[in-house]
């Protein structure tokens, strides 16, 4: 497997990392939306409290989602050849960057750490 393909490898299994948490979270939100309003008339306070805090919680992971989802990928990829020399090169905010784009900026850092 060549660089190119591993690093479109790393990139879909995020992006799928990001869609298979990012769209429960939304829906879970959502019907959170709905039932607030129940919950209060009904006096089911903690119901309510618990849906208040896991609401912040999926807020903040939807903030955080792409350095979360970077990290399960390095968990998951991080002792695997050839994943694991891409991977020590990588960044949260680098990985998002087109495949081909961050091919040419690995290469250019390996031509630079190998002149130095």
């Amino acid at each position: 497997m060549d660089s190119l393909e591993t690093i479109q490898k790393l990139q879909n299994v995020q992006n799928n990392i990001k869609i298979f948490t990012a769209v429960p979270m939304g829906v879970l939100m959502i019907l959170y939306f709905f039932t607030y309003a129940t919950l209060i008339d009904h006096g089911l306070t903690g119901f309510l409290f618990f849906e208040i805090v896991t609401s912040i919680l999926f807020l903040m992971a939807l903030i955080f989602l792409n350095p979360l989802s970077f990290a399960l990928v390095k968990l998951m990829y991080g002792r695997r050849q050839p994943y694991q020399s891409i991977l020590q090169q990588l960044s949260p905010s680098s990985i998002v960057k087109p495949a081909d784009q961050l091919l040419q900026d690995l290469q250019l850092n390996d031509q630079n750490s190998n002149s130095n």
